[in-house]
């Protein structure tokens, strides 16, 4: 009886751009997963087939189904396929000849979904830090009225002239910064990507558009000059008020994108208001 059994290839390229370990699906069946310099030897029967490389999230669905590759293996060919990922997703993935494969260095089989599957991969691989893009868009800029309204009076009631009278307003506070990496976290499903890094990055990224260091205390002072009428009293109410900048940074780190809601306190301000009570 004739093999009509066939064996399938597929070698990612070496690179440290994307280090994280892409699935690979035959037949929207993952047959094992690729680091840079790693092969995958499947076996599978002739006929047509689909292969694509898997990415997580919205984007990568759409970017998934645009790499797949639809091939007719003959009884006992061997298809090979290049892939290959950068920093910001696929760059490559296509049918290559045997030649293109470089000899393998070690191996190790395992068991995927009914198939064998042959994993080659780089002696002493190990990770190294993933590259992290940030891109930063401003949302809505607004205020916040802190604490208890600061109150200066000044008691005219028996004078014949304007009083004028000038007030020194102080406060310390701090300029703070508040990322929801959480909800990115949930959104990728919680992929192996090093969030820790990411944040680091995020924040950094942050500061440099802002132009501002957060974490640090701050002093805010301000001279107001008050008038009073002749024969009346005059309270004034001082509100502090934060001054905070929402906005989302998207993250591509290892082909995956994911968006992180962020909002940072940048400044302080003070709204005042003025009652007179005259005495007649």
């Amino acid at each position: 009886m004739e093999d009509s059994s066939c064996s399938l290839n597929v070698y990612r390229t070496w690179g440290t751009a994307n280090i994280y370990a892409i699935p690979i699906l035959l037949d929207e069946v993952e047959v094992g997963r690729l680091r840079p310099g790693q092969s995958l030897h499947v076996q599978m029967a002739a006929g047509p087939h689909t292969v694509q490389p898997r990415f997580p999230g919205l984007s990568g669905k759409a970017l998934s189904a645009r790499a797949a590759v639809e091939f007719r293996a003959s009884p006992g060919q061997q298809v090979d396929l290049r892939l290959a990922v950068g920093k910001f997703g696929l760059t490559e993935f296509k049918l290559s000849g045997p030649s293109q494969k470089p000899p393998p260095r070690t191996s190790a089989t395992a068991l995927h979904q009914g198939r064998e599957v042959e994993e080659i991969g780089a002696n002493g691989w190990s990770p190294t830090p993933s590259t992290v893009i940030c891109q930063i868009s401003e949302g809505k800029r607004y205020e916040v009225e802190v604490g208890d309204p600061e109150i200066r009076v000044i008691d005219n009631s028996s004078g014949l002239s304007d009083a004028v009278r000038t007030f020194k307003l102080s406060r310390t506070w701090s300029r703070t910064l508040t990322t929801d990496t959480e909800r990115a976290l949930r959104a990728t499903g919680g992929l192996s990507i090093p969030w820790v890094q990411v944040k680091a990055e995020i924040d950094g990224a942050l500061t440099q558009h802002l132009s501002r260091s957060f974490q640090e205390q701050q002093s805010f002072e301000d001279t107001v000059v008050i008038t009073s009428a002749a024969r009346t009293k005059t309270t004034v109410f001082f509100a502090w008020r934060e001054i905070r900048q929402q906005g989302n940074v998207r993250v591509l780190v290892d082909g995956v994108e994911a968006d992180v809601p962020f909002e940072a306190v940048i400044g302080l301000s003070f709204d005042q208001r003025q009652v007179d009570e005259r005495v007649d």
